[in-house]
């Protein structure tokens, strides 16, 4: 008995996985290729279980954005930088408390597919189980982004562009006093940061899940992990993105299916960097091994 208290002890007050810690010590070889090719295979594997998934996952999303750009728009109304913020925090914060939970249940189904474990309908979901550190580690990358971001924003704003005053006949007129120069410089100065966190907390979700490390420490071994070829990951996550946006093209249906690899590609790219799957539970056998310091 005390030996197992002693173990949940040090279970909680680990920060970073082992074999994620290793990756980040010891670097790895970025498969760029591979993982793509894993993501296809992976999805057509399980092709009808993933597309029925993805068209129930968008309805969700679909509805969420919907009730959260309705309130966001009417915070909006509030007019200035803080109507702007406010706007982004409705829609970032609703977002986030649907989005960490369903990428979850895509990797999980990612993983069963991939290691030919039978998996059901409901696994899609499976991540709501875990709600709670999902949405703690989500919410926190977006607000880490947002303050980020606020300079940009700031610049835009003194630029004159004000969306929340932008309605009506007088939006034309406002348009055309806007210092497009100013507002250039504030795109580009928030968009820097977004890509910098957006691309370095990729794999954030995935060590939430798999590895129950929530919040900062998630964020800030993902950041770690991505931070060995951040270029590569940068390159990577473009590719599988304009693949996913490919399915939009295809008169929107294709999402069903590039969705899904985009996902598959990403638990590809993560479970082979850390060595997910070493043991039949996707961890370390014993609990001790998980311990290791912050670096």
């Amino acid at each position: 008995m005390g030996q197992f208290a002693s173990e949940k002890t040090l279970y909680f007050f680990m920060s970073i996985p082992v074999n994620v810690q290793s990756a980040i010590d010891n670097g790895y070889e970025f498969r760029f290729g591979d993982y793509i090719n894993q993501g296809f295979k992976i999805v057509q594997k399980n092709m009808g279980q993933f597309i029925v998934g993805a068209l129930v996952i968008f309805v969700i999303m679909f509805g969420v954005s919907m009730v959260s750009g309705i309130i966001g728009a009417a915070l909006a109304f509030m007019g200035g930088v803080v109507g702007i913020i406010l706007n982004q925090v409705i829609n970032q914060a609703a977002s986030a408390a649907v989005t960490g939970p369903l990428t979850a249940g895509m990797y999980h189904v990612a993983q069963k597919t991939d290691l030919d474990k039978p998996s059901e309908f409901g696994d899609f979901f499976v991540g709501f189980s875990k709600w709670v550190p999902l949405f703690t580690t989500s919410i926190m990358g977006v607000l880490v982004v947002l303050v980020a971001s606020i300079p940009g924003i700031y610049l835009m704003y003194q630029g004159g562009l004000d969306i929340s005053a932008m309605r009506g006949p007088a939006a034309v007129e406002m348009l055309e006093e806007v210092d497009w120069s100013n507002v250039s410089l504030g795109v580009l100065v928030a968009l820097i940061p977004a890509v910098y966190f957006g691309v370095s907390y990729a794999f954030a979700p995935a060590i939430t899940w798999f590895y129950g490390v929530s919040g900062w420490d998630a964020l800030e071994a993902s950041r770690k992990l991505v931070g060995r070829n951040f270029i590569t990951v940068l390159g990577f996550m473009i590719v599988v993105g304009i693949i996913m946006g490919l399915g939009i093209i295809l008169l929107c249906v294709g999402i069903l299916f590039t969705f899904p690899v985009y996902n598959a590609a990403m638990y590809a790219a993560f479970a082979d960097i850390v060595k997910l799957n070493a043991s039949p539970d996707g961890r370390v056998d014993e609990i001790i091994d998980h311990f290791s310091p912050n670096v």
